[in-house]
């Protein structure tokens, strides 16, 4: 047993080491942004309860909107200005930003971002000073009915010596939302199931769906509830169920099924959705087909796959080997054993007529 322990169990605890430990470090996060920002409402803000922009507009009227950004420590800090629309997120959350690729809403007329420009791209606060930045707000010159939305951002801007080290971007976010009305926003009542196809999305193996929302409103709180069935045998071959998603006014939802380290399949398929909220339920429904050659493009271009790594090769190896060691050994022991009790039997054997004489 101790050769054992000598020869086999410890190598192998030791090759296991190799293969399990990993070093830890840790950096250091850098929390103090420098900065702060602050809406100064204007007399045209519809809500002043809140702290972001919600402005009433008239047709190609003018008007400019404040913010206070406020330095938060002695040394200089740069901060950049930009404006996003609203988008949806694959994962039903309202987003400031360009949408993914596909999902491009082009019921989108007039956005933000057509409409705010900054008077400056950048301002510089420090020693704990307050400076007010002007945006000019141009609404188009036709009615539009429903919200614009979208979002000031505020963007610290890295100095030489910390751009090769920091990779986090550090900003804050006013939302801004503009109506001629002042209506409620938040009950839109239409979602359009656009396309449904196979993708390779960031090296994942994924069917999206692109779901609209085609109206200048919110659609918030919904609960989903999808399936995919094989057309031919009506088996449901994925499912993903989803609660509190939202949808931003004139947005593409870009919704995912991941089939992980699985290969895709090929074959022509139903997507089902029944999407619900407090105000309404919506039933979609699209046929799609995912070709041969789609599919074994996807398969083979994804780096999830099911790979065996090398150390569990190993393992398994001497496992393996130990196992088919034992067997032998157990198999000569018994062998020597039985030698053993035929032996001691014939003895016992040859006694007994010695003693009968």
């Amino acid at each position: 047993m101790k050769k054992l322990c000598q020869y086999v169990i410890f190598p192998i605890l030791a090759i296991l080491s190799l293969f399990l430990i990993s070093d830890i470090s840790k950096a250091a996060d850098d929390t103090n942004i420098g900065f702060t920002v602050d809406s100064i409402l204007p007399s045209s803000q519809l809500d002043k309860s809140k702290t972001y922009f919600y402005v009433q507009t008239e047709p190609s009227k003018e008007q400019t909107l404040e913010v206070r950004i406020k330095s938060t420590k002695k040394e200089k800090t740069i901060v950049k200005i930009m404006v996003e629309n609203a988008s949806t997120s694959s994962e039903g959350n309202i987003n400031y930003g360009k949408p993914d690729k596909g999902a491009e809403n082009k019921t989108l007329t007039n956005p933000i971002t057509s409409m705010i420009k900054p008077e400056s791209d950048e301002v510089e606060v420090q020693n704990f000073e307050e400076k007010v930045v002007k945006l000019k707000l141009t609404p188009p010159a036709e009615h539009y009915d429903g919200v614009k939305m979208g979002a000031l951002i505020f963007e610290k801007v890295a100095n030489e010596k910390s751009k090769a080290t920091i990779k986090n971007k550090y900003n804050y976010k006013l939302g801004v939302i503009t109506s001629e009305n002042g209506d409620e926003f938040t009950d839109g009542d239409t979602l359009e199931l656009l396309s449904v196809k196979p993708e390779l999305l960031r090296g994942q193996k994924v069917v999206r769906a692109f779901i609209q929302n085609p109206q200048p409103k919110v659609i918030q709180n919904l609960t989903m509830r999808s399936t995919i069935t094989d057309k031919k045998t009506n088996k449901v071959i994925k499912k993903n169920n989803v609660t509190n998603y939202s949808f931003a006014p004139n947005s593409t939802l870009p919704f995912i099924f991941d089939w992980g380290i699985s290969n895709l399949p090929s074959g022509t398929y139903t997507l089902s959705m029944k999407i619900n909220n407090n105000l309404k339920t919506w039933n979609l429904k699209k046929d799609f087909t995912i070709s041969g050659k789609q599919a074994q493009q996807i398969n083979d271009d994804s780096p999830y796959r099911i790979t065996t790594p090398l150390w569990i090769k190993i393992v398994t190896i001497i496992l393996y080997i130990l196992t088919i060691t034992n067997i032998i050994l157990i198999f000569t022991r018994r062998k020597k054993w039985n030698k053993e009790m035929k032996k001691s039997k014939k003895r016992k054997h040859k006694n007994k007529r010695k003693g009968g004489r």
